[in-house]
């Protein structure tokens, strides 16, 4: 039987009357570890409805007054969460494991100015790129604060709103919301019917470390520990569920019922969300000076068997902050995934296959196979975020900055306190992906018995410090189907 039209998120071929129902829900469970909502069995969740979260900053024993603290710039409050997951009773519909990284990957496909202008607000984010008012032909983060010093001459730090700003004091810090279609994928597609289920709608959600660069960063991270804040952990207070509950006329939630009663019962296909972690290993030896790129070939086996798999995207992480120069974590933490100044090539072997007859080595093909992943919405961000290729030469030297420097490679610009140079903000956008649903049906692809296998080769420039390892995760998304008979709940491969 065909998907009730009230439980798709298309708009309906008939206009009828739609009653809203809204509550503000206390979770049953909040700490620093985890927080748990239980959703009422009323009506049909609406995909928009959203979790508010917010968080507070515990100053360093050095932390002078002027400190300011934000979510990383381009994550924003999605850093906060490290997994979620849907549950009905006993039975896991969906899981959303590491959460920020996958929300990073996905938000570069929204407009600048959604990102700015909406997301600025909603979550936290400061990821739009505009010319530099240097007018030097480089690029700046979008919706600063520059204006002028005490001499009246411009200045160069540029500063968030103190609306973004997570400050020490529960009432006064910036509070943020993800909705439910962000969090969970399987939300974009469908509305769950609560009312024809035995058992409460749960969402359990883990919150990632308090720690710098996992869930903040601190203006004063440059004057060494204790000098800045010493955590920003949940502000358990402000964390709420805002869920709305759509409801029909009697007729069409009557239809919906009796076929959820039925032998058949209502059966909702839907996407999932599925992660694998492979390491990149360091190389024995550094990339010398102006010596060729290091060849390093890695295939990682990223199962899937038995599994219709829809698409693949996946982020090469640098595993610790000092490594790759340190740079790139000051303002990002984490959510990155770092180019290779001497580039990089990938294909994928499915069912004993290559997908294509030779790798993808080419960055502008890589790009347009990420944004097939997103239904062929280009990438919305800078092309040197992207790569290095308009920045560096043929063996990793950068030879034309992107962002705000001096001829002698010094920073001209700061954002909160942090350098605003290339090694900050270039080549950290550098995810990666293919689409592998039908274009007619939309189905993905069957996988047999064996594993998919994600074969690729680096070429560690002088620049792309070969002796650093890397963790690069893997997110497939792949289909289920959600059944609902007589009010109980089953989940299928």
């Amino acid at each position: 039987m065909s998907l009730p039209d009230i439980l798709k998120v298309a708009p309906q071929q008939t206009i009828d009357t739609m009653d809203v129902h809204t509550s503000i829900l206390e979770p049953l469970v909040c700490n620093q570890n985890n927080a748990r909502f239980q959703l009422e069995r009323r009506g049909i969740l609406d995909i928009n409805s959203c979790i508010q979260v917010g968080r507070i900053k515990i100053p360093g024993t050095g932390s002078a007054a002027t400190e300011v603290c934000n979510c990383p710039i381009r994550a924003g409050c999605h850093a906060w969460i490290k997994s979620a997951s849907l549950r009905v009773g006993a039975q896991t519909i969906a899981t959303t494991d590491e959460y920020g990284k996958y929300a990073t990957i996905n938000r570069q496909f929204k407009s600048v100015e959604e990102r700015c202008r909406k997301d600025g607000v909603l979550k936290g984010t400061v990821d739009g790129m505009e010319p530099s008012w240097l007018a030097n032909g480089q690029l700046q983060p979008m919706n600063l604060e520059w204006g002028n010093n005490d001499l009246g001459m411009p200045r160069f730090e540029g500063d968030t709103s103190p609306q973004l700003e997570i400050t020490a004091d529960e009432t006064t810090t910036a509070i943020f919301s993800i909705k439910l279609s962000e969090l969970f994928p399987m939300m974009k597609g469908v509305q769950l019917p609560l009312y024809l289920m035995a058992e409460n709608l749960v969402i359990d959600i883990t919150w990632q470390n308090s720690g710098l660069g996992f869930s903040y960063y601190s203006s004063s991270q440059g004057l060494g520990a204790n000098n800045f804040a010493a955590s920003c952990p949940i502000a358990t207070t402000q964390v709420a569920f805002l869920a709305d509950y759509l409801s029909y006329n009697d007729s069409k939630m009557g239809d919906m019922a009796a076929q959820a009663m039925s032998t058949e019962g209502l059966s909702l296909p839907y996407n999932d969300i599925i992660l694998t972690t492979a390491a990149l290993p360091r190389m024995t030896a550094l990339t010398g000076a102006g010596a060729p790129p290091q060849r390093q070939t890695v295939n990682r086996d990223i199962g899937l068997s038995s599994r219709s798999v829809q698409k693949i995207q996946w982020a090469d992480v640098p595993n610790a902050t000092a490594d790759f120069g340190g740079d790139w974590s000051l303002a990002h933490g984490q959510y990155v995934s770092r180019a290779f100044c001497g580039g990089s090539e990938w294909n994928m072997k499915i069912n004993d296959r290559l997908v294509f007859n030779r790798p993808v080595r080419n960055e502008a093909q890589q790009q347009y196979y990420l944004s097939q992943t997103a239904g062929g919405v280009d990438l919305q961000v800078a092309s040197c975020e992207y790569s290095f290729d308009q920045t560096v030469d043929s063996v990793g030297t950068v030879i034309r900055p992107a962002f705000g420097v001096d001829n002698a490679g010094g920073s001209l610009s700061t954002v909160n306190g942090v350098n605003l140079n290339d090694p900050t903000f270039t080549g950290l956008s550098h995810y990666q992906g293919l689409d592998l649903t039908n274009p007619m049906s939309g189905a993905g692809v069957a996988v047999g018995v064996k594993p998919i296998i994600l074969e690729r080769t680096l070429f560690r420039a002088s620049t792309d410090f070969a002796q650093s390892a890397l963790t690069t995760y893997i997110w497939a998304q792949v289909g289920r189907m959600f059944v609902l008979n007589n009010g109980t709940v089953s989940v299928t491969e």
